[in-house]
């Protein structure tokens, strides 16, 4: 039990520096809160295998409680993630503008409407290059 304990800190602390160093969406402050919760669950975790390596102590206290603050700031950072520049999956009789498009920003259409215009001049060129 107790080896399950510490890798479960471990992994909490990797997930929460992870998810602080790839999310944009996040402010600084609650980065820097996410940073230094990580790192201090890696801490305690390399607290409690130096204790069990290196000294007698034979009784541990595993408090599982803890693990609620990691759970919570997970659910907070993916919250935060802003998907409203993510592009579904494209089918042919998507044609006409479904009405997400309409609640779409007039920048996030103008951006859309660009990679769409780019990948068209992409396939042109590479067919006229094939055909000459």
């Amino acid at each position: 039990m107790f080896g399950t304990y510490v890798v479960v800190l471990v992994v909490a602390g990797v997930v929460l520096i992870g998810l602080a160093l790839s999310l944009r969406e996040l402010g600084y402050v609650r980065r820097t809160i996410e940073v230094l919760s990580g790192a201090g669950y890696l801490g305690y975790a390399g607290f409690l295998i130096y204790l069990s390596v290196f000294t007698d102590t034979e009784n541990f206290s595993v408090y599982w409680a803890i693990l609620v603050w990691p759970v919570l700031l997970l659910i907070d950072g993916i919250r935060a993630i802003d998907v409203s520049d993510v592009e579904g999956p494209r089918f042919d009789y998507d044609d006409e503008p479904s009405e997400s498009a309409s609640r779409r920003s007039t920048v996030s259409q103008e951006r859309r409407a660009a990679r769409r215009e780019a990948a068209l001049a992409a396939i042109r060129e590479k067919h006229t290059e094939t055909e000459g």
